[in-house]
C-alpha cells in the first residue's frame, strides 16, 4: 500500500498560504505598517509557532488559528478580540482556499499506481479541512483509506499515528510506502515504525542534510513521477 502526505506533496500548500498571506496584507491597510517581506516573515513564524502547539495539544485548532492572527495584528500595535480575530482568519482561509491547487505530477504519479496499489493519505491537520483540500482537486475518490490527526488525536511525528494508520489497513509496516516532504516529521517517523519511506524533496532543501547522514534508508526523488518505480523496488504489486 503506498501512503501519502497531503501539504507540499500532493497539495501546493507553501504556495497557496504565500499567495493567501499577500492578498490578506494588501487587504488590511494597518498591516501595512510593516514591509511585505516583515509581514511574511512573521506570518509563517507565528503560524508555525501556534500549530506547534496545536499539535502539543495546547489549543485546539480553531484557537491556534484565533491566537495567531491576535498575535500578528498585536505586532502591528492594534489589539482585536477574539471575534474580529475569527472574522479576520476566516478571510485569510478564504484566499487560501483560492489557491488550493495539486502539483502538475501527482495525477500521472495516481494513473500509475491506481490498480497495482492500495492508495491512501496520512496526513497533520483538521480532518474535515483536509478532506476538502482532496475534494477540491477531485482527488477524494482516489484514496482507499484516510487518516487525519485531528479525527485521531496523534500526529506526525509521533509513532502512535502510524500505528492507527497500519491497524486500520490490516497490514504490516513492510507491506507500506511512505511518501511525504518533510524529512523529519514524514519519513523518519514512518522508518522508526517500519515503514518504508520516501522522500520527495522538490527544491533540494535537504540535499546538504542527507549527504551528512551517516546512513540513508529511504529513497529521495525530486518528483513524484518517479514514485511508481521507486514504491516497485519496495513492495511487489499487489494482485
Amino acid at each position: 500500500m503506498v501512503i501519502f502526505d497531503l501539504d507540499d506533496t500532493l497539495l501546493d500548500h507553501s504556495g497557496a498560504v504565500q499567495a493567501a498571506i499577500l492578498e490578506f496584507y494588501r487587504s488590511h491597510k494597518v498591516l501595512q505598517r510593516i514591509s511585505e517581506e516583515e509581514f511574511l516573515y512573521h506570518w509563517h513564524k507565528e503560524s508555525e509557532r501556534f500549530y506547534q502547539l496545536y499539535l502539543q495539544g495546547k489549543y485546539s485548532f480553531k484557537d491556534q488559528r484565533i491566537y495567531r492572527v491576535k498575535s500578528i495584528f498585536a505586532m502591528v500595535g492594534k489589539e482585536i478580540d477574539d471575534e474580529r480575530a475569527w472574522v479576520y482568519f476566516s478571510e485569510y482561509l478564504k484566499y487560501y482556499q483560492n489557491n488550493w491547487r495539486c502539483f502538475s505530477d501527482v495525477d500521472g504519479c495516481l494513473r500509475s499506481l491506481q490498480g497495482r496499489y492500495r492508495l491512501g493519505i496520512l496526513s497533520n491537520g483538521d480532518g474535515e479541512q483536509q478532506r476538502n483540500k482532496l475534494n477540491c482537486m477531485g482527488l477524494y475518490g482516489k484514496f482507499d483509506l484516510m487518516v487525519f490527526s485531528g479525527d485521531v488525536g496523534v500526529a506526525k511525528p509521533s509513532p502512535e499515528i502510524f500505528q492507527v494508520l497500519l491497524k486500520k489497513a490490516g497490514l504490516s509496516p513492510e507491506q507500506v510506502v511512505y511518501v511525504g516532504d518533510d524529512l523529519k516529521t514524514d519519513i523518519l517517523a514512518a522508518i522508526e515504525v517500519g515503514i518504508n519511506g520516501i522522500l520527495i524533496d522538490r527544491k533540494g532543501r535537504y540535499k546538504e542534510t542527507i549527504e551528512q547522514m551517516d546512513e540513508v534508508n529511504f529513497k529521495v526523488t525530486g518528483s513524484l513521477e518517479r514514485i511508481p518505480d521507486i514504491v516497485d523496488s519496495f513492495l511487489r504489486a499487489e494482485r
